[in-house]
């Protein structure tokens, strides 16, 4: 069975942050939800409109990974979210990739507890909201246990292929990085 992962967006997302990740892992057949947070058509920062799969709350399953792109206020939508905080949490419990990036380490996955005692990196301009009992590493995505972090826009394509090698393996990753010419 394909793996599965799920992208939520909310209000104000980060584009390339969210479509990235998208794009690369259905070329590997992973099956991807597009989520709406709050509706099923969500306009991002930049004024683009996405229609989701589903709203988040007629999604059932626990997927493989989730997946969480920044931009704001998008970020802080998703970090007020109660509905997306045990989806988050039941993907660690069940050994599930957590992925965050730009914003929403910060603003989402910091509220929602699961930075404590982990290596993880955001925006720099957020970096000071990061949890203190989290360690900040300046890289473009820091990898720690099941947890994925990056820090923004320019980032997204190696946020999107380390959540990748996690869901569809190593050489698959790197045959899709050649024929998209990486």
């Amino acid at each position: 069975m394909s793996p599965t992962a799920a992208v939520i967006l909310a209000e104000g997302f980060e584009t390339v942050e969210a479509l990235t990740p998208v794009d690369v892992l259905r070329r590997l057949g992973v099956r991807v939800a597009v989520l709406g947070l709050d509706s099923r058509v969500i306009r991002s920062a930049q004024g683009v409109e996405i229609n989701a799969d589903r709203r988040l709350d007629e999604y059932d399953l626990i997927p493989d990974a989730v997946i969480l792109p920044g931009g704001l206020p998008g970020a802080d939508h998703l970090g007020r979210s109660d509905l997306l905080r045990r989806l988050v949490l039941a993907v660690g419990e069940a050994g599930g990739v957590q992925a965050a990036i730009c914003a929403a380490p910060a603003r989402a996955f910091g509220p929602f507890g699961i930075l404590k005692g982990r290596r993880v990196t955001c925006y720099p301009s957020l970096e000071r909201e990061l949890p203190k009992e989290s360690t900040l590493v300046r890289a473009p995505v820091v990898e720690d246990g099941q947890l994925i972090t990056s820090r923004g826009p320019a980032t997204a394509l190696s946020f999107a292929f380390a959540i990748a090698r996690r869901l569809a393996g190593k050489a698959e990753v790197d045959a899709l990085a050649r024929q998209m010419l990486l």
